[in-house]
């Protein structure tokens, strides 16, 4: 499985939407939305939409992925944040 990193804490500002609560590294997620979001474990989504989310995990940890715009080539990247557990 492919490593990520955590993206550059100053590169987003934190969010709130749909119940989740980001800052630039991590998100809280109530469990019961963690129980419907989509998860990835061994691919990404293919439908690319800016501002799609979906769970990951890896190394025993959960992440939310995003598609986020950027000006490269292909006009999207995917933001990482670490899942914090709120139980």
């Amino acid at each position: 499985m492919e490593k990520f990193q955590l993206a550059d804490p100053n590169q987003f500002p934190g969010s709130f939407s749909e119940e989740i609560l980001t800052d630039a590294n991590y998100a809280l997620i109530p469990p019961a939305l963690i129980e419907k979001m989509a998860k990835y474990d061994l691919s990404i989504p293919t439908g690319i939409r800016i501002g799609k989310r979906w769970l990951r995990r890896q190394d025993k940890k959960l992440f939310m992925g995003e598609y986020v715009e950027c000006k490269d080539e292909y006009g999207y990247n995917i933001y990482w944040r670490e899942v914090l557990n709120l139980t």
